[in-house]
């Protein structure tokens, strides 16, 4: 089945590398860059109609990744915009406000996480020194709600990628090569799953390492921001429906059957985007097996 997607209420405040999660009912997007490139601490959430204003972060951030959904979310690693060095430290939000949540133990910027502030998920991502050289992680780090642990180490190095899931189901795509290979958590150690048909950067998605979906970013033949989605089951991608507008550093969150996305830049990469989109699955046609379809001209 292909799903859908339709325009949802736009944000209030434009924004790329934004962080955020939920799905079409219940959404979330925190921080970022606006319309004019400033870093903001806005957070905003979604009720399946309209978006509203909700508790600024602490830490301004970029390069972070932010999951959960308008009543529980965490922000996790970036760089702090206060003097642009990478951090440990995470957010928890409660609906309302945000708090300090435990440190992580690695700093990281541009990680793969998922969960919320009691059952999280941090892997991946890369650090630059002060000579501007890069190096990338393997590590995976769990959070049980007051601290976070170590847990298995991914297969390949992932960073600015669609990740999703929790402490004990998650999956991550993308690579450092071709963008395209997936990666699945089972509380324990990291698998390889399907590859996405269509490598990208930049893109945004949810889910876990069974039912998952990937949306937009950057492609490189030919280059440009995407529409093509792409959907999950655990063991292979299938085409979803295209996004209205192709974007990337956007945000999203949900599955394969109900999902968001929200912001990001346009293909030129000179607009930030408020726009939001909403994804539902489509629905599947009747299949009439041949010896009923006789007994139906029958009665007709």
């Amino acid at each position: 089945m292909t799903g859908t997607w339709s325009a949802g209420a736009n944000l209030a405040t434009a924004r790329m590398e934004l962080g955020g999660g939920g799905n079409s009912q219940d959404a979330i997007c925190m921080g970022g860059m606006d319309g004019s490139y400033d870093d903001t601490a806005k957070t905003e959430e979604y009720n399946g109609t309209a978006w509203s204003s909700g508790g600024d972060v602490s830490i301004v951030r970029i390069e972070f990744v932010g999951r959960g959904n308008s009543t529980d979310a965490i922000v996790m690693g970036g760089l702090d915009t206060n003097d642009y060095q990478p951090t440990l430290e995470t957010e928890k939000y409660n609906g309302t406000t945000w708090s300090s949540g435990p440190n992580l133990a690695s700093k990281r910027q541009r990680p793969a996480g998922g969960g919320n502030s009691s059952n999280g998920i941090c892997m991946g991502g890369h650090l630059m020194d002060e000579n501007q050289e890069q190096s990338y992680l393997v590590t995976t780090e769990e959070l049980n709600g007051t601290a976070w642990g170590a847990g298995g180490d991914l297969g390949t190095e992932v960073y600015h990628t669609v990740s999703g899931g929790n402490s004990s189901d998650a999956f991550c795509t993308g690579d450092l090569e071709d963008f395209i290979t997936t990666q699945e958590y089972n509380g324990t150690a990291w698998g390889t799953g399907g590859n996405l048909g269509v490598g990208r950067e930049g893109a945004a998605g949810g889910g876990n390492s069974t039912d998952a979906i990937c949306t937009a970013g950057m492609i490189w033949s030919p280059y440009g921001a995407t529409k093509k989605t792409e959907v999950y089951n655990g063991t292979a991608w299938a085409n979803g429906g295209d996004l209205l507008t192709g974007r990337y550093q956007l945000a999203g969150g949900g599955s394969s059957s109900n999902a968001i996305c929200m912001g990001g830049l346009n293909s030129q990469g000179i607009t930030v985007l408020s726009a939001t989109e909403v994804y539902s699955e489509g629905s599947s046609a009747i299949v009439i097996p041949v010896f009923m379809s006789q007994y139906i001209r029958r009665w007709n």
